[in-house]
């Protein structure tokens, strides 16, 4: 993998981050950058510094030996916005997250010249899942990708 890759590979998780606000693509971002030598980029090292910013912030409104441990984890997660709504973590959103796939399968029967709703409706009966959900990744993946530009997902796919 080039170092083009690696960058469009980047910028795929800072679009996913601010898509999602799932932080796990930050440090998605940030391992990358690190594994392939590159500079972290500025949108990681925000996020890091707000990071710490909150952690001080929290461990210094109750010290950690006086909380509960099962508190605590969920003030350091808060601290590190790794906290979730509704079910499941912000890691197990992250790895399962299918929003990606189903909105990449959407836009390649697009460009195919295959209607969006009939796409959405392939796509579905494909992956065995509701309209609603394809719909919703569908309608994500294009907030990610307004120009449906398939750039970094290449890497990804090739």
């Amino acid at each position: 993998m080039n170092t083009a890759d690696n960058s469009d590979l980047i910028e795929l998780e800072r679009r996913a981050f601010m898509t999602t606000s799932n932080a796990m693509h930050v440090w998605a971002a940030y391992s990358l950058a690190r594994v392939v030598k590159a500079p972290v980029p500025d949108w990681v090292l925000t996020y890091l510094d707000l990071c710490a910013r909150r952690l001080f912030a929290f461990t210094s409104a109750q010290d950690a030996n006086d909380a509960e441990d099962h508190e605590f984890a969920k003030t350091v997660a808060s601290a590190f916005m790794l906290n979730s709504k509704g079910a499941g973590t912000a890691a197990s959103k992250y790895f399962g997250a299918k929003w990606l796939e189903y909105g990449m399968s959407v836009h390649i029967k697009v460009r195919a010249n295959t209607k969006p709703d009939f796409a959405i409706v392939e796509v579905a009966s494909e992956a065995n899942v509701s309209t609603s959900t394809v719909r919703r990744a569908w309608n994500t993946y294009k907030k990610a990708y307004p120009n449906g530009d398939l750039t970094a997902l290449k890497a990804i796919i090739s």
